[in-house]
């Protein structure tokens, strides 16, 4: 065999077996049950028919157990053909490999044994000799294993080394110890630390923080084999990481974009035991015909991010595959979103995401592993952390979508404001070292080409002071925890990076995960699937000062799904209306891990909510808002903003009138206005225009080109809004509705059963004899006034049925 034909990758996808070994029993026999790598052991019991599925109705914590128990992975295997039995000139003596660019070895022929993800403590023995012991869940392992093999079978065998019974197949075992047992043993070992998220010390172990739960996310805490298992057969040297060289390109004409390719040109010494190169890097800038560019241009144009954070798009991360990236992305994409942000609870960003994001333009924001807990720094974990961190860095620094590494969530901000200082002792560390100073290192040696932060929220003038809005990313959770949306409006950060407000996940995701008869909100599996600290309180608290009270579930689920997108709305246009003074905002979250009621704009069904939609409005690049403003020593008066964030003037004519309920014009103002690219105009308004003669049965309408904003004078309890009078035409893929009175957010809902609804508008507020087409990516239409599936529910709707009741 030439040197060409490697390294040669087996993939060890077949042949696996789970056992229980220990820790808390299990309620059935466990015993060389079928095993999927990747996988987890709650897909294996799921698939095995042995559990029922814990994100339905109340069944989470019957899998309890399974967080408590040791178990086993078996893999049986021949060894693959072209392999040479090896004698050793010297004892063996296996290591699990750091994260070096390259490994190197004499003339003969190596194999290397690689697991892309171990979740998380366990021992890995192959053929009776422990290779080493693993413990940490964003990195991966290597294993020399050339001299431990056992000769492969005869190409013509047929047949696994299982069926055929031979005597020389290999057998892989990987014992994983009880997850939250470990975490639990080695806080006692190193020193209980203070962490906000759920009961177990998750920051005691390098596994996922959510994965123990979240105000989010259900308890569930996995083992197993979460990415490939594969054997590397090579010879003389292997390249193990990518090199990079990242440019930001700008596009060309009609916005497409060419291709940088960055060939590094490496001279290897065979004989060498460490490999060191010197590096000739060749740039070419391609355009689509393949043809070479003659200059690169760098756009270094400031912008207004318009985001999400996001989180791990299923528990069972195993089950996360591309077409999970693909459809978050576009979830992403179609809200004109130019930024997500990897958050630091979950797990660093997979190949498949980097790698679509790096197609699409879409800019990621990288969290290190850290999330809302004090870290110890002694060298049992910091050792974990340096090699995540390297193996990370160097791993994801080739795509150009990274432009910031963020070293922690909310630690200095648990830190200064959460108690934690009066928890560890004096000299106990809190894992300060990490985020000053040992990932920033690592970044400018690795990368060197992206900025850091060492945590989020971050004030770059002072760390100790993290909730400053003039200076660095605020989080802003005042809103959801203790006040009305409407304080989103008492200060103005330069940058927020998180904040949100709950909602409900669709009603056909609960119609499919919850059997409670009836179905309330606050019935077993509703409060089962609602994580967040008091949430059910603050959905209704939050909602009170501006909605009637439902009358019943389906009022509550309308009722709470659009107030969510009605607090996130009064955010992001009063963040947006300060730009540049604010710089973006990173909307906490876009999507969810299993049906809960929570801050994702879409469900865990990758169904979209009404959040999504009024994101898809807020970051559009050309946004037209009303906001309050001070004037001539008053307070907040009504002043049309017109924000345009695209790279070319936004030119049209404004029309600002104030009209009564009932569609009169009582006066008006119209003017051409030119807004300058990436650029804010503020438009103050005459006082007869702002000054309404009965605030219960007026609004203030601006339109500038197809953009149009609203002003209410009071809240919707307070509003003379009468019983919708629509026309409803319902078609084959669309519903045509035209309203003989104002309707304030006329909603298209999706029910029990129904797919994902439609790609266009679900919501909007119809002027007396406007009408409006709703297209629908499936519709089953019935009679003229309302389809079988699809619904349509209004605000006025809610202030009826509020009054009926009465």
């Amino acid at each position: 065999m030439s040197s060409g034909d490697l390294p040669h990758v087996t993939v060890l996808d077949s042949g696996w077996t789970l056992s229980h070994l220990g820790g808390a029993p299990a309620p059935f026999p466990i015993e060389e049950i079928d095993a999927r790598v990747p996988g987890c052991v709650h897909t294996d019991l799921l698939e095995a028919g042995l559990i029922a599925d814990p994100f339905h109705g109340t069944n989470e914590h019957l899998t309890d157990w399974i967080g408590l128990s040791d178990v086993r992975y078996r893999c049986r295997f021949a060894t693959p053909a072209g392999t040479p039995p090896r004698t050793p000139s010297e004892p063996f003596e296996p290591t699990s490999e750091s994260s070096e660019a390259y490994e190197t070895a004499g003339p003969s022929e190596r194999v290397t044994l690689r697991f892309e993800g171990v979740d998380t403590v366990a021992d890995i023995v192959l053929n009776g000799t422990l290779l080493g012991r693993v413990a940490d869940m964003h990195r991966s392992y290597d294993f020399d294993v050339t001299d431990l093999l056992r000769p492969g079978l005869p190409q013509d065998a047929g047949g696994s080394p299982a069926e055929t019974g031979a005597p020389d197949c290999n057998v892989l075992d990987v014992v994983i110890h009880a997850p939250v047992t470990a975490a639990r043993e080695a806080a006692r070992r190193i020193g209980d630390r203070p962490q906000t998220g759920n009961a177990h010390p998750f920051n005691a172990i390098r596994k996922m923080a959510c994965n123990f739960g979240w105000d989010w996310g259900p308890d569930l805490a996995t083992s197993g084999l979460f990415r490939p298992v594969q054997l590397i057969r090579w010879r003389t040297a292997r390249l193990r990481d990518p090199l990079s060289v990242v440019a930001a390109v700008a596009p060309g004409a009609g916005g497409q974009v060419g291709t940088v390719r960055v060939q590094p040109f490496v001279d290897l010494d065979p004989a060498a035991t460490l490999a060191t190169a010197d590096l000739t890097v060749d740039v070419c800038l391609t355009d689509p015909q393949g043809r070479t560019l003659a200059t690169v241009r760098v756009n270094g144009r400031d912008l207004f991010l318009r985001g999400a954070n996001w989180i791990p798009d299923d528990v069972f991360v195993s089950r996360i595959g591309h077409q999970n990236y693909r459809r978050g992305i576009a979830d992403a994409l179609d809200a004109h979103m130019n930024v997500l942000r990897i958050w630091g609870g979950g797990l660093f960003a997979d190949e498949w995401m980097l790698e679509r994001c790096d197609e699409v333009g879409l800019m990621i924001w990288q969290d290190f592993p850290f999330a809302c807990a004090a870290y110890a720094e002694e060298p049992e974990l910091s050792r974990q952390v340096e090699a995540e961190a390297v193996e990370n860095v160097i791993r994801m620094s080739v795509h150009p979508s990274l432009i910031l590494w963020n070293g922690s969530n909310e630690t200095v901000e648990g830190y200064v404001h959460w108690g934690w200082q009066d928890h560890p002792a004096p000299d106990q560390s809190w894992g300060l070292g990490y985020y000053t100073r040992l990932l920033p290192e690592i970044v400018a040696r690795w990368d060197g080409t992206r900025p850091y932060t060492p945590t989020s929220p971050f004030n770059p003038v002072d760390l100790m002071d993290p909730r400053n809005p003039d200076h660095g990313s605020v989080h802003s959770w005042q809103v959801w925890n203790q006040l009305d949306q409407t304080h989103y409006r008492d200060s103005v950060p330069r940058f927020c990076a998180e904040f949100g407000f709950q909602g409900p996940a669709e009603r056909a995701t609960l119609a499919e995960y919850l059997d409670d008869d009836p179905l309330t909100a606050s019935s077993p599996g509703m409060v089962l699937h609602e994580k967040a600290a008091d949430g059910l309180r603050k959905l209704e608290d939050g909602s009170a000062p501006h909605l009637p009270r439902p009358v019943d579930f389906e009022d509550w689920h309308f009722t709470t799904s659009l107030n969510q997108a009605r607090a996130i709305e009064c955010g992001i246009s009063w963040f947006r209306s300060w730009w540049p003074r604010c710089a973006g905002s990173i909307i906490w979250q876009l999507n969810d891990c299993w049906p809960v009621s929570s801050w994702a704009a879409v469900d865990s069904r990758g169904r979209r909510k009404l959040l999504w939609y009024a994101l898809r409005d807020l970051y559009d690049d050309h946004f037209l808002t009303i906001q309050p403003r001070p004037t001539d020593g008053l307070g907040g008066v009504p002043t049309v903003v017109a924000s345009n964030l695209a790279g070319s003037s936004w030119e049209q004519t404004l029309s600002v009138q104030r009209c009564d309920l009932g569609g009169r014009v009582l006066d008006s103002l119209t003017t051409p206005v030119v807004v300058g690219p990436r650029d804010n105009l503020t438009i103050a308004l005459p006082q007869s225009l702002i000054t309404p003669a009965d605030p219960s049965r007026e609004l203030i309408v601006a339109q500038l080109g197809d953009r149009r904003a609203l002003w209410w004078f009071v809240e919707d309890i307070d509003l003379a809004l009468e019983p919708a009078d629509l026309d409803i035409i319902p078609g084959e893929a669309m519903i045509t509705v035209t309203a003989h009175n104002l309707v304030k957010d006329l909603c298209l809902l999706c029910g029990p059963g129904d797919p994902v609804l439609t790609s266009g508008r679900r919501r909007l507020t119809l002027l007396p004899g406007q009408t409006a087409v709703l297209h629908l990516d499936s519709a089953r239409p019935s009679d003229s006034t309302r389809p079988a599936g699809p619904r349509l529910r209004s605000v006025n709707d809610l202030l009826e049925a509020a009054r009926r009741k009465r």
